[in-house]
């Protein structure tokens, strides 16, 4: 038997050290990303696929699920899916977007439309899967603080805390099974750096960010990474929870 981790995002960031933290813990990998990664592993298949095309998800993810819970695939010892990829979208006040309605429906795909959509066949293709099986969702604060200028993402955010509770409530009968919220915190990322470029005009609270990265407050990805395998390995946590990797 194997233990199987699917992440999306996997190609940079938390999503690289994701990867390379649960090879290490012996787990076969799919890496789901829209970038190409240079890591190599036996353990490990790469699926170039872009979740801003929700659309596609119905016959790709699909595929994509079949060939790993099919009749004929050897049982697992452990199935843990990672909603990792995420984008902030334009940082600019909603009404100032209206000339750029794709990169606003693009953020609303990759954040909340597609993992919703890739959840439903999951759960569907795993249903008869005895093993422990858990679902986890990369959130943010931003899931519950409002900023200004990130309308998107906080919604989207917001929305993906919703459907952790009802899916939770949904599968409650399915004991095997846990799905679950992580804050990650402020992570040393690329989404960081974005954030850093931004103006005062567009986000007039651009200096605080500035002064994360000044005073090294950003944390490191590996190190969360390694925190969230820890905390499923240790198994202590409910359905339906948000967990906190930083205090």
């Amino acid at each position: 038997m194997k233990k199987l981790a699917i992440i999306t995002g996997g190609s940079k960031g938390l999503g690289k050290a994701l990867v390379e933290s649960y090879l290490a813990e012996g787990y076969y990998v799919v890496s789901i990303s829209r970038s190409n990664s240079a890591l190599v592993h036996e353990r490990l298949t790469h699926f170039t696929f872009d979740l801003a095309q929700h659309y596609a998800v119905r016959i790709t993810i699909e595929a994509l699920f079949r060939n790993l819970f099919s009749p004929q695939t050897s049982q697992y010892e452990f199935i843990t899916l990672i909603h990792n990829a995420a984008t902030l979208g334009e940082i600019k006040p909603l009404r100032l977007q209206a000339a750029n309605d794709e990169s606003l429906v693009e953020t609303i795909s990759i954040n909340l439309t597609s993992p919703m959509l890739i959840n439903a066949r999951f759960l569907r293709h795993t249903a008869a899967f005895s093993c422990p099986k858990n679902i986890f969702h990369i959130s943010s604060g931003a899931a519950t603080k409002p900023y200004y200028a990130w309308t998107a993402y906080c919604s989207t955010k917001a929305g993906i805390e919703m459907m952790v509770k009802t899916l939770a409530l949904e599968n409650a009968k399915d004991k095997n099974l846990k799905i679950v919220s992580v804050n990650p915190g402020v992570i040393d990322a690329d989404m960081q750096a974005k954030i850093r470029k931004a103006s005062v005009k567009d986000f007039p609270i651009v200096a605080r960010f500035l002064e994360l990265k000044k005073n090294h407050e950003l944390a490191n990805p590996t190190i969360l990474a390694k925190k969230l395998l820890l905390i499923e390995k240790e198994n202590a946590f409910q359905s339906g929870e948000t967990i906190r990797l930083q205090s």
